[in-house]
């Protein structure tokens, strides 16, 4: 009886060994490796700290040898780099993970992403061959949603390089594909690009058409469809349409939302729509209200390619204000006023097209910048030869006779200059100037630099001239009786002086 007593309690020991173990397996899971660390860091910081999400996958990228692990952090590097608006290095890390991925449809992806930011820079030279590959290739794969995505991203290729042709062929081709498959969340964004072509071919009933199609998604973020219905109003103002241009706008204000950008662009046209009806002061009104947003879109402490965007978009408004006001056939009463109005925009847009330069240029220094700072250092080393060492103390040796002379010359000016200082305070020793006393360090400093400016030794008679006229309290009269210059001749010689010197005041010198 005992022993079947102790073997069921051993059994009972062993099955809560077993037990116990296995809940400390699942309570506590195997530490993750160094790579997973930083890539779980990079993930994390992304939206709130671009920047350190990308330094933390670099880290990631080169503490691992497993291509896919390799491949997954160079595509979280461009992925945030794009975001931040680094387009160069954006396209660096995402050739470096088409690279490394194995699977044809990660491939495609990195094509796609490759083109985006071409596309972003305004390169389409490079931008169009590569969203083409990508397009093929969901294709062969028969991922319906991703080569939708690629079309649409070849005809704005092709629209943004006027090559309307194309571009025409290629959005009708990825609206046929989404009805197919009734990928019908894809279609507005086609229909919306579709009507920004038609309104660059001045085709306004059509650019009006597509737009109403767009408009027509369900759920759309109320940002969204305010601009949307924003670029209603402007082809319906193209058309010359103003009551239809009027509602679209009344609908888009209408809307519940809090988006800057969205309310910029509202604003910017609604102050066209005023100058139209000969409103000024409610014009003027508007485009505070569109300046004001934005600079705080594109402000000082954004970032280049936010300032990018907000120059973009004031020029690309006030460049649309220009073209549409030059259309406008207004009453002979009412000539001189559309033509006060399309001056304004004249100026306006010249000024935000110098300021867009600028940013497009601090965007792409940017960019170069994190390039540089993000390039892996590479060290070189060479065998040492005797040539190797003949050159290396040759060039110490040069180095040192070139900071011998440096250092002699230095101490022969520094030499030169107490001297001179010397010379001065004797000079005034002498002086008969009563109440003058012994010369400050700031006026021989000040006399010192007139004698080198002017290149020329100054006499006692100039030295005493020069420290009364800084000391003040002493006429030009009071002056020359007490040197052998006349009153014209101190006038003279002071002009000449801060001419020399290059100040307004003598005392500046000091």
């Amino acid at each position: 009886m005992l022993s079947i007593t102790l073997r069921l309690s051993l059994v009972g020991l062993v099955l809560c060994m077993a037990f116990a173990w296995a809940s400390a397996q699942t309570t506590h899971p195997q530490p993750k490796s160094l790579y997973d660390r930083l890539y779980a860091k990079a993930y994390q910081l992304g939206n709130a700290q671009p920047d350190s999400a990308i330094y933390y996958a670099r880290q990631a990228a080169t503490v691992t040898q497993k291509p896919d692990d390799q491949a997954k952090a160079h595509w979280l590097i461009g992925f945030y780099a794009r975001k931040q608006g680094y387009y160069g290095l954006a396209i660096q890390h995402y050739q470096q993970a088409y690279d490394l991925y194995k699977q044809p449809i990660q491939k495609a992806t990195m094509l796609k992403n490759i083109a985006f930011c071409y596309h972003n820079t305004q390169n389409y030279l490079a931008a169009t061959p590569i969203a083409m590959r990508a397009a093929q290739r969901f294709a062969k794969l028969k991922a319906t949603n991703y080569h939708i995505e690629a079309l649409n991203l070849l005809a704005n290729c092709y629209n943004a390089d006027a090559n309307i042709g194309n571009a025409q062929r290629t959005y009708m081709q990825a609206i046929d594909l989404a009805q197919k498959h009734k990928k019908n969340i894809k279609l507005p964004d086609i229909y919306s690009d579709l009507a920004r072509l038609k309104d660059k071919q001045n085709i306004y009933d059509s650019a009006i058409y597509y737009q109403r199609l767009a408009l027509q998604a369900p759920q759309i973020q109320p940002s969204k469809e305010s601009i949307r219905r924003v670029k209603l109003a402007w082809y319906y103002l193209q058309s010359k349409n103003l009551p239809a241009a009027e509602q679209s706008l009344q609908q888009a204000q209408n809307l519940q939302h809090t988006s800057p950008k969205a309310w910029a662009y509202y604003w910017g046209v609604q102050g066209l729509v005023h100058y139209i009806k000969l409103q000024k002061s409610q014009a003027e009104q508007a485009y505070h209200k569109f300046d004001s947003l934005l600079q705080v879109l594109g402000g000082n402490n954004a970032l280049p390619v936010q300032q990018k965007f907000a120059h973009k978009t004031a020029y690309d408004m006030y460049h649309s204000g220009y073209s549409l006001i030059g259309r406008i056939w207004p009453r002979e009463h009412e000539k001189a006023y559309f033509a006060q109005v399309r001056q304004w925009y004249a100026q306006r847009k010249r000024t935000e097209h110098r300021l867009l330069q600028k940013t497009k240029v601090n965007v792409t220094l940017r960019d170069s910048l994190v390039i540089a700072r993000t390039t892996p250092r590479v060290n070189i080393v060479r065998q040492i030869t005797p040539w190797w060492w003949l050159v290396m103390v040759a060039a110490i040796a040069i180095a040192g006779l070139w900071l011998y002379q440096a250092r002699t010359q230095k101490i022969r000016a520094e030499t030169r200059q107490v001297q001179a200082q010397a010379n001065f305070v004797e000079s005034i020793k002498t002086s008969p100037v009563q109440g003058m006393g012994d010369l400050s360090k700031a006026e021989v400093g000040m006399l010192a630099k007139i004698e080198h400016h002017q290149k020329a030794k100054l006499t006692a008679d100039e030295v005493r001239m020069f420290v009364m006229v800084v000391r003040g309290g002493y006429t030009y009269k009071a002056i020359s009786l007490r040197t052998n210059f006349t009153e014209g001749n101190i006038k003279t010689k002071v002009r000449r002086a801060k001419k020399a010197c290059g100040v307004g005041n003598l005392k500046d010198l000091m």
